[in-house]
């Protein structure tokens, strides 16, 4: 046994001797190309990184722009010239500009619903009677008027203010003006301002440029069609009738008045006449615009 164990020893030995060498010269081999192979890929993906970063930084400022333009599209900025001037009483202002109606202190006119009065309130005999009643119940009217007031023309004012009551009454509150430039034709000291300068916000410029110079402001037919024609964007019903009035052929507001008819807001003479340069009355207007809150209810 023990002379076999000196045989193997010294052979275990001589290979190790051998194979120790081979080892090591294999490492020392290996290691440099390691660190070759690493010296290789660590600028590579230095350099990678270099390429990457820029480019993510140039995505970052294409993006951030494009995202502050959307958000800017989104919460569109609201001009003071553009918020109207009134709003009907007992609704909510439209929730675009509850916010900056309180941040801007701009000044807004609630307009309050009359309430409902009984028909024994009215005890003259008129051919508007019916059509006043018809104004009190739904609120377009403030007071009863007399017999008196009904046929006395009627003014800039009071048509403007008793026309902005119908159009809350049916949610029109739209702009066509801004309030810098009605400012210009309607001043802040006149009586229901607010209510005055709504309607004038509704129009076009030379409109109500054409209404601010009549004698003595005060309103007629024509020009009440050309109100109505502009303010409901001739969008109403029109019957397909094609009526035919001598005294309208030369008027400026043809137009207008063609729908007025056709809707039926406004009424011809027995004589067959619209007169369009008449002033209107009081009872004329209340009649007008009871049909014409019937017509927007529609």
């Amino acid at each position: 046994m023990e002379e076999i164990e000196e045989e193997i020893i010294p052979e275990v030995e001589e290979i190790e001797e051998e194979i120790i060498p081979e080892v090591e010269e294999v490492e020392e081999e290996i290691i440099p190309e390691v660190e070759e192979v690493e010296e290789e890929i660590i600028p590579e993906v230095e350099e990678v990184e270099e390429e990457i970063i820029p480019e993510v930084e140039e995505v970052e400022e294409e993006i951030i722009p494009e995202v502050e333009e959307i958000e800017e599209e989104i919460i569109p900025e609201i001009d003071i010239n553009d918020v109207p001037y009134t709003f009907l009483n007992g609704t909510p202002i439209p929730d675009e500009y509850v916010n900056f109606v309180e941040q801007n202190q701009v000044e807004l006119t609630a307009i309050i619903k009359n309430p409902a009065f009984s028909s024994s309130f009215i005890v003259e005999e008129h051919w508007a009677n019916e059509l006043i009643e018809g104004a009190i119940h739904v609120g377009i009217l403030e007071q009863i008027p007399s017999n008196v007031q009904l046929n006395q023309p009627v003014d800039l004012i009071s048509t403007f203010t008793m026309l902005d009551r119908v159009l809350l009454m049916n949610d029109n509150s739209n702009m066509n003006l801004s309030r810098n430039i009605v400012d210009k034709y309607i001043p802040k000291e006149i009586e229901n301002y607010y209510s005055v300068a709504s309607v004038a916000s509704k129009l076009t410029e030379p409109t109500l440029l054409a209404t601010t110079q009549l004698e003595n402001q005060l309103i007629t037919r024509e020009v009440l069609a050309q109100i109505v024609y502009e303010i409901t964007k001739a969008n109403l019903l029109q019957s397909s009738e094609n009526p035919a009035f001598s005294d309208i052929e030369n008027t400026a507001y043809y137009t207008a008045i063609q729908y007025c008819i056709r809707v039926g807001l406004l009424n011809g003479t027995d004589e067959g006449l619209i007169l369009p340069e008449k002033v209107l009355t009081q009872a004329e207007l209340i009649a007008i615009l009871v049909r014409l809150n019937e017509e927007l209810n529609k």
